[in-house]
C-alpha cells in the first residue's frame, strides 16, 4: 500500500467531486498540479450554482409586457383613468350646474342636467386623455425599437405625432388646409413640451 506524499495526493483526488476529471498542468517550479475538469456530459457547475430552466410562460409574459402594443394599451387605461378624474373635477365648475340652479326646476331635473353635462366632461377628457397616452407610447416605443437608443431624441418625434393626432380630432369643423395648420401647430407644440418633460425628468443630469 503506497504512503508519504503519494497515499496523501490519492487520499485527496478520492475527496473531489465525481462531477469532474482531474488533469495536470505545470506549475512556475516545474512540478505537476492537478486540475479538475468537467467530465463529458455532467453538470460544469455545481447543483447549487446551475441557473433553474425558464419555463416557456414566463418568456412569453416578459415578451408581452415589452411589446409595444401591450405598453400602449396600458398608456390607454392609465389615461382614460385620469381623464375620468379631471373631467370629475372640471365637471364641478361647469357651467351646466349654474343653470340647472337657475332654471328653478325640481331637484330631480336639476340632477339629471347636471349628470348629462358631467358625463360629457368624462367622456371628452377620458377619451382625449387614453388617446394621449397610447399614441405617444406606441410611437415613442416604436421609435427607440428602431433606432436602438434611449435618448431625448424619441421624445420630439413622440410628440409631434401625439399633437397632430389629437389636433386632427373633428371638436370643429374646418376645411383641410386649416386642418393641417393645426396639426402642424399642435405637432410642433407637443414636440416642444414633450421634450422639455423628458429632460427634466430623465436626461437632465447626463
Amino acid at each position: 500500500m503506497p504512503s508519504g506524499p503519494t497515499a496523501a495526493a490519492a487520499d485527496d483526488d478520492d475527496d473531489d467531486d465525481d462531477n469532474t476529471a482531474p488533469n495536470h498542468a505545470p506549475t512556475e517550479d516545474g512540478a505537476a498540479r492537478a486540475i479538475h475538469l468537467p467530465r463529458p456530459g455532467m453538470p460544469a457547475y455545481p447543483p447549487h450554482l446551475q441557473t433553474p430552466p425558464v419555463h416557456p410562460a414566463e418568456v412569453w409574459a416578459q415578451t408581452m409586457t415589452e411589446s409595444c402594443a401591450f405598453k400602449a394599451a396600458m398608456a390607454a387605461v392609465a389615461g382614460g383613468g385620469l381623464g375620468v378624474a379631471m373631467g370629475l373635477f372640471i365637471g364641478g365648475f361647469s357651467l351646466e350646474l349654474d343653470r340647472a340652479v337657475e332654471a328653478q326646476a325640481p331637484w330631480r331635473q336639476q340632477l339629471r342636467m347636471y349628470g348629462r353635462a358631467l358625463g360629457a366632461q368624462i367622456r371628452s377628457y377620458s377619451k382625449s386623455f387614453a388617446l394621449w397616452g397610447s399614441t405617444y407610447t406606441i410611437v415613442e416605443c416604436g421609435v427607440e425599437k428602431y433606432r436602438a437608443r434611449h435618448d431625448l431624441w424619441n421624445s420630439p418625434v413622440a410628440g409631434c405625432a401625439t399633437g397632430a393626432v389629437l389636433a386632427s380630432q373633428p371638436r370643429v369643423r374646418m376645411d383641410a388646409r386649416n386642418r393641417l395648420k393645426q396639426m402642424a401647430v399642435g405637432c410642433v407644440g407637443m414636440a416642444l413640451f414633450s421634450t422639455a418633460i423628458d429632460y427634466w425628468l430623465e436626461h437632465r443630469h447626463e
